[in-house]
């Protein structure tokens, strides 16, 4: 996965617009493959910089707020939505943990007790 983080980042490393990009395609690939199919999820959207997960059901926000730090990750849920809003200047291993814990947290929340 790094390798394909660090081909989106050379395709687009000189303005602000670019980095937009970037994690705009990042998120695609990072969160829409691997969460779209679950059943779960209802929805996963991209709107630029922000990557959003909707699920079918509210979460238990403190329940899944833990699950997130334990991946190393800060993600503060609202209602069925799993919402990221990165800095443009995040590094790639802190862009590629975010976006698989989240990935895997939300994979988490339809298996049950």
């Amino acid at each position: 996965m790094g390798s394909k983080l660090r081909y989106l980042r050379i395709q687009s490393v000189n303005r602000a617009s670019d980095c937009l990009s970037f994690l705009r395609d990042v998120f695609r690939f990072t969160l829409n493959a691997p969460c779209r199919v679950l059943p779960q999820v209802a929805d996963v959207r991209v709107l630029g910089a922000i990557g959003v997960v909707e699920l079918r059901r509210p979460v238990d926000a403190a329940a899944i707020q833990r699950r997130f730090v334990a991946r190393g990750v800060w993600v503060r849920p609202f209602g069925r939505l799993v919402y990221l809003m990165p800095a443009y200047c995040i590094a790639d291993d802190d862009l590629q943990t975010l976006c698989s814990g989240v990935a895997a947290t939300v994979a988490e929340e339809g298996a049950g007790p």
